[in-house]
């Protein structure tokens, strides 16, 4: 539970007055002790918070409710705090009076700013701003070093590459992923007087996600589509392919001699199926079939 912090009068007098001044030293001496706030659903005690000018100090456990997010924000109820997760930071800006985040009712928010910092959550990164002015952390941050870069940090550490349907589950630590989606390739066109025309290459789709460590993000991967979440590439709507023959794309589809069928597209590549063979000179002339599309594929990294 979050206790207020009292302060003394205008002339402390009282051997009460002298206590309060000592809880607000220790008040002080906690934040600059900088203890592990939030671990879990938990503001862990010892955690000391000035809201509006006011001193806190956590003197329990106290639990966070809601729906668990990188956000937490504090409200004032009588004489303590409520704790609770929100679910983003709309309407919540810096307070330059406060040095804090608040909202317009004067709820103070706290959160990893370099986390929201790199999934533009927020715009700057002030708390660095009480780092060595000497060593320019601020400018490092906000600027020579990009929201872009700053968001590697939480991306993950290996790519995972889908070659079929299942489920992707985001690993702890991590809040944002670059996605690649590779559609199927189109199916070779069938022979005729001519050979047919090979596929053309499944759409190539990139996409970065904002997730948060647990997420499950479905990942489907047919013949007719690539789909992740809620982002798809379609079939044969990539890289055309030559006007016949071989189909479009890496590992694509080979295009039939006269009479033979063209070959699939390697599994995987989205690239385009063969076409089929122009037909046979001699009766029963008979041309080739095209060949099948290559199912796609998604990265993840």
């Amino acid at each position: 539970m979050f206790v207020k912090i009292l302060g003394p009068g205008d002339a402390p007098v009282e051997l009460l007055d002298w206590q309060k001044i000592s809880e607000i030293m220790q008040a002080t001496w906690l934040r600059l002790n900088a203890p592990l706030a939030v671990v879990g659903t938990n503001v862990k005690r010892g955690s000391s918070v000035c809201l509006g000018g006011q001193w806190y100090v956590a003197t329990l456990d106290e639990a966070i409710t809601g729906t668990e997010s990188p956000y937490v924000k504090l409200t004032v109820s009588g004489a303590t705090l409520v704790a609770s997760f929100a679910s983003n930071l709309t309407g919540v800006s810096w307070n330059d009076e406060w040095a804090g985040w608040y909202d317009i009712a004067g709820g103070y928010y706290f959160f990893d700013e370099i986390k929201a910092f790199s999934v533009g959550a927020i715009d700057r990164i002030y708390s660095s701003e009480r780092w060595s002015p000497a060593l320019n952390w601020t400018i490092a941050l906000n600027r020579v070093l990009s929201a872009n870069n700053i968001s590697r940090l939480f991306h993950p550490d290996t790519k995972t590459v889908m070659n079929a349907s299942g489920t992707y589950t985001v690993p702890a630590g991590v809040y944002q992923i670059d996605v690649l989606l590779q559609g199927p390739g189109g199916n070779g066109a069938n022979g005729g007087a001519d050979a047919g025309r090979g596929g053309n290459a499944g759409q190539e789709v990139r996409v970065t996600m904002n997730v948060a460590p647990g997420q499950e993000i479905a990942g489907t991967i047919t013949t007719a589509s690539t789909i992740f979440g809620s982002t798809t590439a379609t079939k044969g709507t990539g890289l055309t392919s030559e006007k016949r023959g071989n189909g479009a794309g890496v590992g694509a589809g080979i295009g039939g001699d006269p009479g033979q069928n063209g070959t699939a597209g390697t599994a995987n590549t989205g690239s385009g199926g063969g076409g089929g063979g122009a037909e046979t000179s001699t009766p029963p002339y008979t041309p080739g079939t095209g060949g099948a599309g290559a199912i796609g594929r998604i990265e993840i990294s």
